[in-house]
């Protein structure tokens, strides 16, 4: 297990738990992970982490904070989610994720937007939503849809918030945001450039654009999952 300083009040020491939760093999991940992010509740990371990141602009810095707070958010109850976003911590991610061209901060960044935004964690959907996070989705998709890793997460939020919207279906105005597959539909023509693209991501938007916009065919995604090859196209073939 990690030793955790009992306050974790300083950037050093937030920056030295995340090279250390970095170092711990994939095939451990799921017992010293689950420690820390219990652990993190009795110190005063929460307390400090949103003005320690603000007045620190070392970009290795809020890799390492949104390193830690991505590992909460996938193995973190739903207690460490909520202190996530009533704290102001997902305020300020989606505020940073404007302003950020690095791609690992943006990763981590959008895992922990996706984790947050799970099926598991609904009831915490109205207030996200208020912060702007449909709006920013969008951005991300529109800057990062050539990125396979952060287009593919931010894809997986926008499938889980529609389906959840979908579940709701009149009640959706319980959420007091306008509806995301709504605002999908207006960005149509982005989501078919995807699905003209070379990106591993553009069957996962083919199947969104089925799911819930209706505007393309289920023979269309099968071409997308099965390209043709020139023999397809050859004279007897």
């Amino acid at each position: 297990m990690i030793a955790i300083n009992s306050k974790l009040g300083t950037k050093e020491e937030i920056s030295s738990l995340a090279t250390k939760l970095r170092s711990v093999p994939d095939d451990k991940n799921d017992t010293v992970c689950p420690d820390v992010a219990k652990k993190l509740k009795q110190t005063e990371f929460y307390s400090v982490v949103v003005d320690l990141y603000k007045s620190n602009e070392e970009l290795q810095f809020r890799r390492d904070a949104t390193y830690l707070l991505r590992r909460v958010g996938y193995y973190g109850d739903k207690e460490d989610l909520k202190e996530l976003v009533h704290r102001s911590i997902v305020r300020l991610i989606l505020t940073d994720c404007v302003y950020s061209t690095d791609a690992d901060l943006i990763t981590n960044i959008v895992t922990v937007l996706r984790d947050v935004c799970s099926k598991h964690n609904r009831v915490l959907l109205s207030d996200i939503a208020e912060e702007g996070l449909y709006d920013k989705m969008i951005y991300l998709l529109e800057t990062w849809k050539s990125n396979d890793v952060i287009a593919g997460r931010i894809l997986s939020m926008i499938n889980t918030i529609c389906s959840y919207e979908m579940s709701l279906g009149e009640d959706i105005v319980s959420l007091n945001q306008p509806r995301l597959v709504d605002i999908l539909r207006n960005k149509h023509q982005l989501l078919r450039e995807i699905t003209s693209s070379d990106t591993s991501c553009k069957v996962t938007v083919a199947i969104l654009l089925n799911k819930y916009l209706d505007s393309i065919k289920e023979s269309e995604i099968l071409q997308l999952l099965i390209p043709p090859t020139n023999e397809m196209f050859t004279e007897g073939g």
